[in-house]
């Protein structure tokens, strides 16, 4: 196919067709298989970088950065481009007007909405002067106006850019598109303007007709088959029927209209207007003749047709909602199994996440067990033996001696014995140094030659010293020995003594060898070994130690790592289980599961007893640990029953602790990290203070017994490890004071720690009964945790439930008054319904007579019979965001401003509003997620205010952004939501096989919900609200991101619902949507409605005329026919049905075009003056035909004054149509106020 330069070509394509894939090819992101593609000139395949100098992208996704501003963006894209440095600032200036983001250029990008985004990233694809531009679905998301404001920007650059979008709506294609290609499976199908696409593939024009209470369907419609026989009803719902003409009759319009206008009274018609077929039906059908419905499972499809013809769910009558439900017993058990199984899968298939919660603590216990057993060991086992020797003090050493031996004989064997004892030390550790004597005594040498002149010195090395003196004896014979010793080094007596001594033995062996015959060998002399090992302490030793810090320190620390690492891994288990309900609040999937009917007592029964299972496993590990180290303190007997008791409270009380303070996170991941963060930072502040004031220093025990019993009342985590604590502190003060000697001390009232009634001002606090509530037992510990399991699960409970919103409604009341007294006027009142007030509408602001008059009738029928008589009914709903000071004005702004509206069964009613506007709060107070500021809702019968749970399970719900669990795949999910509204079991695979096949999502119905693409996950939260035959269903925007073809399939299956008597409320940025579903339809603009009505009501009173579409027919010559075949990729098929006009608009007699679409512009001008010119080109013109001008314009003189002219006139296809839904909703939003983005 071609694309020209002047025009704007969309591509459309069911999801798979190959859209992106093409895109990727011309961008340079994919190269192509075969083929080429050039770009003027360039080819992809080996000149993708002179492509890039002329393209402009925008792709699918916003590529923006929050912390740069609009303008950095816009500089940053010009720059990539190469602009030229003198002219990027006025290129910046010029596309920031283009995009209409000039006073938001200084504005980061993240405060932007979602439309301001799309237009920068378009303008991002624009800077540069880039010749083509190529837009993936750049209106994803937007509502109408904001979609409008892209589409402006669009036609601004058609006349000077080659421009390729694609997109899922089928009126921005209708609006944008010059040209139209239709794509499936990979190839192209049909290609062509608009009018020629919708003359060759569209049904024809629907009549809408607006019918008073006098009218009869039957009668219309046989009035209309007067004039077109093939005529027939499409739909005849309410107050609006719905007739399709043919297209090959629209020569007959002209009398058909004519009639209906002169005999509207007779008919009982108020009103009546004519709509084209819309591309929608053109897309639809073009897809069906190439047979891309149900492509993906043709082998399946024959067991899937007879699987629903067999189904009673395909009954189009009215069904008796409660008898394809279980009830009481079976209904509570459906649920609770169904909640089960659910957390069986999160567990199978989060494997590491469950492993890791058994393996963190059994880690942190393994440490805490392997520092307590060091410690204890160390404190508790006897010092281990030393040997004494020199080697300890290091080398370096100096060795002393002296001889004063007199005599000959003496001196001889005194000088051997001198060298027996120096034998024994080693040479490189040890120098000996001898005294002269006779210059002075042994002292003295010692202080003058080494102390006096180096005393560091002297301190340090030298260490024994010998003296051998014969004078002092009185006996020849007698030799005396003096072992010198320094006083200051440890152990240096017994060293100088063992020394002596084995220099006495080494002599006695070396003289005479018979004297130790055993003990002397060839290797070593005979050696004394010396060694000092104190005694074991007693238990009164022990008792006077626990009077001294050091001793009560030892205790303690012994203790304290234990406590501290077991509240780290108790605190990380617990914070684990907060993970789960984090998720699914965020998610909004937890409030899903109310919607379809849980109990809020079978949600949090099912968490807590699969947790606890979860719990019992780690606990159980951690419990094992202990065992393993066999602690007395812990692991033996009775004391291990109190552990077990303690985890098992600890357990009970935890979690729902867990729950209430998951609560307060919008982050599965930040709630794990904070909820452990706070359980052992108020744990651990309790252990420091608690032990800080009970050290014996500081005199404030007192004060720390009050401060335990403060942390023991608030933190279940302190209870853990405290307690932990208490049951080792408690063995170990109990080891010590209970004996016998120290009992018989205290009974003397000697001033002790253990003597609890004289002790001061340190207590030893123990109890021979460790579950006692006694000072030293962990019975306080046990019951605070009994309590706190009570207290959390009650207000896990309450906060979840009708009371809770009600105590919030109130303490809010409570606040205002009195806080605010002078504002009585603006408190709000709980529980005062409509039928009590006097209504006062003097401050309402103006409203729409059709709105007026449906208030009234809401806020006048009682309240029985809007409960009879209504699915769906609001009185004077309110929703205020933000501050609750009435001062704060800015805060008080309401973004639902007192609706009253009334909804019947089988009605399905829509709600249109730019994003803002209020739709998606409205839908959130129906379902209960918000509570209402003021007014109250029914739901089938249900108040909201005094019976939320009825009322949820009364209706299906589909939320604007899917509340989906990736975990679990689509046959999953839907088994889970049919379970929880009660589907009979042998109903239950088959219910939910027909709804992924209406749905097309039987391929993928065991594929995990994380790998659906978006349009695939909506359509999967539309099966959810269908599941389970709930007599309301809400619909908020279902199906943005759906391919058009999925998109009629859920229209087709939400009108089949209808048809079974279920109520339908919607939103939608589809006007066309809102056409084929609703018959009714309300425009909010702040919070207000604007307007209510059928879609043909609201044209007739806010439509301001009909658009008129004509093309005209270029003149050609027969060697111009030979254009087609010069397309050289259009396939058989494309060419077969495509104009040579429409693929090749390059023909040399533009001159005689212009002559033609002139002629045709006086004609108009002159047949009706007030007509204004749209749009013009490329041989399209497109006019606006008022009706309130100077001459009223009847829709039968429009028809027959073109049918007439047309062959005069060369016009090769027209069409007339009434203002669209759209138009009027453009008009009506400009009243919007902007919302805080």
């Amino acid at each position: 196919m071609n694309i020209y330069e002047g025009q704007i070509t969309v591509l459309l394509g069911h999801n798979g067709a190959g859209k992106t894939t093409t895109l990727s090819i011309l961008t340079g992101l994919y190269p192509p298989t075969s083929g080429t593609a050039c770009i003027y000139g360039h080819d992809i395949r080996n000149d993708i970088e002179g492509i890039h100098e002329n393209l402009g992208f925008c792709s699918q996704h916003d590529v923006l950065y929050d912390t740069l501003t609009v303008e950095e963006h816009l500089y940053l894209s010009a720059h990539l481009r190469g602009c030229d440095n003198s002219t990027i600032e006025q290129q910046v200036e010029r596309t920031l007007r283009k995009i209409y983001l000039h006073d938001k250029k200084n504005e980061y990008t993240k405060t932007l909405s979602g439309g301001m985004k799309r237009r920068l990233s378009i303008g991002m694809a624009l800077i540069g002067d880039s010749k083509v531009l190529i837009l993936d679905e750049p209106t994803s998301g937007l509502d109408p106006e904001a979609r409008r404001q892209v589409w402006d920007i669009l036609q601004s650059e058609r006349q000077e850019k080659t421009i390729l979008v694609t997109t899922h709506y089928m009126d921005e294609a209708d609006h944008l598109g010059d040209r139209i290609a239709i794509m499936s499976g990979g190839e192209l199908k049909c290609c062509g303007s608009p009018l020629f696409l919708k003359a060759k593939y569209g049904a024809g024009y629907l009549l809408s007709i607006v019918k008073q209470s006098s009218c009869s369907s039957e009668y219309v419609l046989k009035q209309v088959k007067r004039h077109i026989p093939n005529a027939f009803t499409r739909s005849d719902y309410g107050e609006e029927i719905r007739i399709l003409l043919p297209l090959e009759s629209i020569d007959k319009f002209g009398n058909l209209f004519e009639d209906l206008e002169s005999n509207k009274i007779s008919l009982g018609i108020s009103s009546f207007g004519v709509s084209v077929t819309t591309m929608e039906e053109v897309f639809f059908q073009v897809s069906k003749q190439t047979n891309t419905i149900s492509c993906r499972n043709r082998e399946t499809r024959e067991s899937r047709r007879k699987a629903i013809e067999q189904s009673r769910f395909t009954s189009e009558t009215k069904v008796d909602h409660k008898q394809l439900r279980n009830q009481g017993f079976l209904f509570y058990r459906q649920q609770f199994c169904a909640l089960m199984i659910k957390r069986y899968i999160f567990t199978k298939r989060n494997l590491i996440f469950v492993f890791s919660q058994i393996i963190v603590p059994i880690a942190f216990t393994l440490i805490a067990l392997f520092i307590f057993h060091h410690l204890l060991n160390k404190n508790n086992s006897p010092d281990p033996r030393l040997d004494l020797s020199l080697k300890p003090y290091g080398k370096d050493l100096l060795i002393t001696f002296s001889n004063e031996a007199e005599g000959w004989e003496k001196r001889q064997n005194t000088d051997q014995f001198i060298q027996s004892y120096m034998r024994q030390f080693d040479n490189k550790q040890v120098t000996p140094i001898e005294f002269n004597t006779s210059t002075g005594s042994y002292e003295d040498h010692l202080l003058k030659q080494i102390a006096i002149p180096h005393l560091f010195y002297f301190r340090l090395k030298s260490i024994i010293g010998l003296v051998v003196d014969t004078k002092s004896t009185p006996k020849d014979k007698i030799v005396s020995l003096r072992a010198y010793f320094q006083g200051e080094s440890f152990h240096a007596a017994p060293i100088s003594l063992n020394a002596v001594v084995n220099g006495f033995l080494q002599y006695l062996t070396s003289v005479n060898q018979t004297i130790c015959p055993g003990l002397t060998t060839n290797n070593s002399p005979p050696q004394i070994y010396v060694s000092n090992q104190p005694l074991p302490e007693t238990k009164e030793e022990r008792a006077k130690q626990i009077d001294e810090i050091e001793g009560l320190m030892r205790v303690v620390v012994a203790g304290f790592p234990l406590a501290s690492n077991i509240l780290f891994a108790a605190s990380y288990l617990a914070s684990c289980f907060g993970f789960f309900p984090v998720y699914e609040t965020v998610t909004k999937a937890k409030h899903l599961q109310f919607v379809s009917g849980v109990k809020l007592a079978l949600y949090w029964i099912s968490i807590y007893m699969w947790d606890m299972c979860i719990f019992f496993l780690s606990v159980g590990s951690i419990l094992l640990c202990f065992m393993a180290f066999n602690l007395e303190q812990f692991a033996l007997g009775e004391r291990f029953h109190n552990l077990v008791i303690l985890f098992g409270l600890f357990m009970w009380a935890v979690l729902p602790q867990t729950y209430l303070l998951s609560r307060l996170f919008r982050s599965p991941t930040s709630g794990l990290v904070w909820i452990t963060a706070i359980n052992v930072f108020t744990a651990s502040i309790g252990l420091i203070m608690v032990g800080l004031l009970s050290h014996p220093m500081i005199h404030q025990q007192a004060v720390g017994v009050c401060l335990m019993y403060f942390w023991i009342a608030i933190s279940p985590s302190f209870c853990l490890s405290h307690g932990i604590f208490q049951l080792f502190i408690n063995y170990q003060f109990r080891q010590v004071c209970d004996s016998p000697l120290v009992q018989l001390l205290c009974l003397v009232d000697q001033v002790n720690a253990c003597c609890l009634k004289t002790c001061d001002p340190f207590c030893a606090y123990w109890t021979s009964n460790e579950l006692s509530y006694e000072l030293g037992g962990v019975g306080a510990h046990l019951t605070a945790l009994l309590i706190h399991g009570f207290l959390y699960s009650s207000f896990v409970i309450i906060s979840d439930s009708s009371i809770g919103r009600n105590l919030k409604i109130c303490l809010i009341i409570l606040y205002r008054r009195f806080r605010y007294r002078h504002h009585n006027s603006e408190l709000l009142l709980l529980n005062q319904y409509h039928d009590d007030l006097s209504f006062d509408d003097s401050n309402l602001p103006a409203e729409d007579v059709d709105v007026r008059q449906h208030r009234h009738l809401v806020e006048s029928l009682p309240y029985a019979r809007l409960r009879e008589q209504t699915s769906l009914a609001l009185c004077r709903v309110s929703k205020t965001y933000g501050s609750v000071n009435p001062r704060c004005k800015q805060g008080r702004k309401p973004a639902v401003d007192r609706l009253s509206l009334a909804i019947p069964p089988s009605e399905c009613f829509g709600l249109l509003g730019v994003n803002g506007a209020g739709k998606t709060t409205t839908f959130r107070m129906i379902t209960g997620d918000l509570e209402p500021s003021s007014g109250h809702i029914i739901v089938v019968g249900h108040d909201l205010n005094r019976n939320l749970r009825k009322a949820q399970q009364s209706l299906g719900y589909c939320p604007q952004f899917d509340a989906l669990l990736p975990y679990l795949t689509g046959h999953e999910t839907l088994q889970l939501f049919a379970r929880l509204r009660g589907v009979h079991e042998g109903l239950l695979n088959t219910e939910i096989d027909q709804l992924l096949n209406d749905l097309n999502l039987t391929s993928l119905a065991h594929v995990l919900v994380s790998r659906y693409s978006g349009g695939n996950r909506r359509k999967l939260s539309v099966a959810i609200a269908l599941v389970g035959e709930t007599p309301l269903i809400c619909l908020d925007e279902p199906t943005t991101g759906v391919d058009p073809i999925s998109r009629r399939h859920i229209w087709d299956l939400l009108l089949k619902y209808r048809r079974q008597g279920r109520t339908l409320v919607l939103s939608s940025h589809s006007m066309e949507e809102c056409e084929a579903l609703c018959s009714r339809v309300s425009i909010i603009v702040n919070g207000r409605m604007k307007c209510l009505g059928t879609c043909q009501h609201l044209k007739a009173r806010f439509g301001h005329g009909y658009s008129l579409n004509v093309q005209v027919m270029i003149p050609m010559v027969n060697h111009h026919l030979s254009s087609l075949n010069t397309e050289p990729t259009v396939s058989s098929t494309s060419s077969s049905c495509v104009p040579s006009v429409v693929i090749s608009p390059h023909v040399p007699h533009q001159l005689s075009l212009i002559n033609a679409v002139d002629n045709v512009d006086s004609f108009i001008k002159r047949e009706f003056p007030d007509a204004r010119l749209v749009d013009r080109h490329q041989g399209v013109l497109q006019y606006h035909l008022p009706t309130d001008g100077r001459n009223q314009v009847r829709l039968s003189h429009i028809f027959n004054l073109m049918e007439t002219n047309k062959t005069r006139l060369g016009l090769l296809n027209y069409s007339i149509s009434q203002t669209t839904l759209e138009q009027i909703f453009i008009d009506l939003i400009k009243l919007q106020e902007p919302v805080n983005q």
